[in-house]
């Protein structure tokens, strides 16, 4: 699987991706996440029993993994998942509203349908810091009105995500995450490190991290 997501504030544009393995079925994978010019430029995560294992974040002396229960992970930040757990962006558009259908396009070789919809309001909040769903609060009060986040997802025939595109267009902010399921059935083999390399965490931050 792979993502892209831009982040932008009308003077600046950020690009970060995602790239590795992930068997969605057996809740294991491996993510390597870079932001080129970052303080951090690179994270290294791995999914596996429960735990999600990061090496290269803030706060994780080198060499060393911060081991966190998936379940507890947060996201800090609109259209970020939690440690980039792409089951997480499926969540989110399993709620779509407003959802209408378009054509055939080519994704990967593949051809699939794509669907356009509006994040319902508790999939925008989902799993988001408190820090944040106040401010995202504070500005429905004082616009009166919700904030919309487009999504748009490719279905293939077999009835399967093979891209996930959200945007989030208030200018000047402009926020695009867009997630591919690519080699979709193909196995993945992850090693968790071993535990002398871990240290327990209870929380995770970060641009890297979500």
């Amino acid at each position: 699987m792979g993502q892209t997501v831009e982040l932008g504030d009308g003077e600046t544009t950020y690009n970060l991706s995602v790239a590795g393995d992930f068997d969605l079925a057996a809740d294991r994978g491996q993510l390597g996440v870079d932001l080129p010019g970052g303080a951090i430029s690179h994270v290294d995560e791995i999914f596996a029993d429960g735990q999600v294992y990061v090496r290269g974040s803030a706060g994780v002396p080198a060499g060393s993994w911060a081991a966190i229960d998936r379940e507890r992970t947060v996201a800090h930040a609109l259209l970020r998942s939690p440690v980039n757990d792409p089951e997480h962006v499926l969540q989110q558009v399993s709620t779509l509203t407003r959802v209408t259908r378009g054509g055939e396009e080519d994704v990967d070789g593949v051809r699939a349908v794509r669907y356009s919809g509006i994040l319902a309001d508790d999939a925008v909040t989902l799993r988001l810091v408190p820090e944040v769903r106040s401010k995202l609060e504070r500005y429905r009060s004082l616009s009166g009105a919700g904030l919309e986040i487009a999504a748009d997802v490719w279905v293939d025939p077999q009835g399967r995500a093979t891209k996930v595109r959200l945007t989030l267009d208030m200018d000047p902010i402009r926020s695009v995450s867009t997630v591919s399921f690519t080699e979709l059935g193909k196995p993945v083999k992850v090693t968790p490190p071993p535990a002398k390399n871990t240290a327990a965490a209870t929380e995770l931050s970060g641009v890297l991290t979500g």
